[in-house]
């Protein structure tokens, strides 16, 4: 036995007296590279087998079906010479024929025996790896750290245990990305007589994990910042809830919008614009720790998860740092550009237990610090959520408030002082609630800007003015001016209200 272990593995196959390969009838599908596990071969010496265990890679094209090569049974000595030579040359032809590297080391990791097909790929020649320490091979110099590990793996499989890596080696002038594993060879007897190591070019299996990779960044990243997206933002937030259920730290949601993005972008174009965003998402990441989460949940709209919330001045830190980086000069392509942001805070398990809720209440901070001047944050308050409901409910009512002839406008006299007449009129609109009687205009027309109502309300004042402005010249006998108040909203929206207007005003 010794002496056969000892023979060039070559050689061994003329020792082979049944060298029956057989298909395993379980067919392995290979993913993403031509490799199968399982018992490479068993050789044949008069009766008495050696048991190669390890790896076996096979010559097969991608995604290919390949069967296990099973374990041979014993069988008698045969005399014949031609059924040796003919194993021999099929065994010789297996080996130098797969596409993966497959070696045969002694005890001390010297090379006995290697297929030549990998090498000749690669650019060595079979004499520059036999009789060579394993681990100073070639194709591994490049990197000491590999080395390192192959010669922890040999000793390993000395003390019979079976060590796996993902490298990358020098494979010709490419670096090549391989799964390689070292084994213990064992004879029939249980004892061990050699080492089996075998390498697989994974180059395919990276190709492909690259791509599901960048796949899954698009489905949960943001493409402009990198940042998580809503999708991701969601399912984050869902977990940490969870956590905050099971223990005593609060969960810090902040939702974070930058002061009027809206005219920068349309003002400077896009390309600022994105480049903007892409540099306040760095200043936001510079103030959290590193178990927080930032995302972007779309156009100017951040959020920000603050984790494991024990104390609250922490909190506030972090808050007024994003605020104040946000509002610091901003040098986008040569341009300097002056912002803020506003941001609202809400409290888990404090203010809600729910992620929609915890949502809605960061929402009405939001607009809460909107409302108080911008270029500051505020915490989620109860009154903020009856005056959520109250906006609500009369942004609601103020959609048929025009139709049901519950809005008025009202005129402020201008007299002029050197005759005591009456020369001007400022027109002031009104809405008269029928059941809360008047409502002043600092509550409904901030609603109507935010919903997008001004614009009708502004044309309808606009076309009472003009009437009633035409009812005083005829009254007076002379001109007779009405000024009328117009949102900067309708300003921003509709340019083309100045031309409409000034032909109205045309066919008076």
């Amino acid at each position: 036995m010794a002496d056969a272990v000892a023979e060039h593995f070559a050689k061994l196959g003329a020792a082979l007296r049944d060298a029956r390969l057989q298909a395993d009838r379980s067919q392995a599908e290979v993913g993403g590279q031509a490799g199968v596990s399982g018992e490479l071969v068993s050789l044949i010496e008069n009766g008495l087998s050696l048991d190669i265990a390890g790896y076996l890679a096979v010559a097969a094209a991608l995604d290919r079906r390949v069967g296990l090569i099973e374990h041979s049974s014993p069988a008698p000595a045969q005399t014949e010479n031609s059924r040796s030579e003919d194993g021999d040359k099929h065994l010789k032809i297996l080996l130098d024929n797969l596409f993966s590297y497959v070696a045969l080391l002694d005890i001390d990791g010297i090379v006995q025996e290697v297929n030549q097909a990998p090498l000749v790929r690669a650019g060595y020649r079979y004499e520059d790896v036999i009789g060579q320490y394993f681990h100073d091979a070639p194709w591994w110099s490049y990197d000491l750290a590999v080395q390192s590990q192959l010669m922890e793996a040999i000793e390993a499989a000395r003390r019979g245990k079976i060590s796996r890596y993902d490298v990358v080696v020098q494979m010709g002038v490419e670096l090549t990305p391989i799964d390689f594993q070292i084994s213990p060879a064992y004879d029939r007897n249980g004892h061990m007589f050699g080492l089996l190591a075998t390498a697989v070019d994974i180059s395919e299996r990276k190709r492909v994990e690259e791509e599901k990779d960048h796949i899954n960044s698009l489905a949960y990243n943001d493409m402009l910042t990198g940042l998580p997206n809503r999708r991701l933002f969601h399912d984050r937030l869902e977990q940490e809830i969870k956590k905050t259920e099971r223990g005593d730290a609060a969960t810090v949601l902040m939702l974070i919008d930058i002061d009027h993005f809206k005219e920068i972008n349309d003002t400077l174009g896009h390309e600022i614009g994105d480049a903007l965003l892409k540099e306040a998402a760095n200043r936001i990441l510079v103030c959290l720790r590193d178990y927080d989460t930032a995302a972007r949940m779309g156009g100017d709209e951040f959020s920000v998860i603050l984790s494991e919330v024990v104390n609250f001045a922490d909190i506030q830190r972090i808050a007024q740092c994003i605020i104040d980086s946000l509002s610091r000069e901003f040098v986008v392509m040569g341009r300097t550009i002056f912002a803020s942001a506003s941001a609202g805070l809400a409290v888990c398990p404090d203010d809600a237990i729910d992620s929609s809720d915890l949502i809605r209440y960061a929402d009405q901070a939001l607009y809460q610090a909107k409302y108080d001047g911008r270029r500051r944050f505020n915490f989620f308050t109860k009154s903020m959520q009856e005056a959520s409901q109250r906006r609500s409910y009369l942004a609601s009512e103020l959609r048929y408030a025009l139709k049901k002839n519950q809005l008025a406008v009202y005129y402020q006299p201008i007299v002029d002082l050197s005759t005591g007449r009456v020369k001007k009129g400022e027109s002031l609109l009104r809405w008269k609630h029928p059941k809360h009687g008047f409502i002043p205009p600092d509550a409904f027309i901030p609603i109507a800007e935010e919903t997008g109502i001004i614009h009708e309300i502004g044309d309808w004042v606009f076309e009472q003015a003009v009437a009633e402005a035409k009812r005083c010249c005829a009254i007076t006998g002379s001109k007779f001016q009405i000024s009328v108040n117009k949102s900067p909203v309708q300003f921003r929206a509709k340019s083309q209200d100045y031309d409409l207007w000034l032909d109205k005003l045309k066919k008076m």
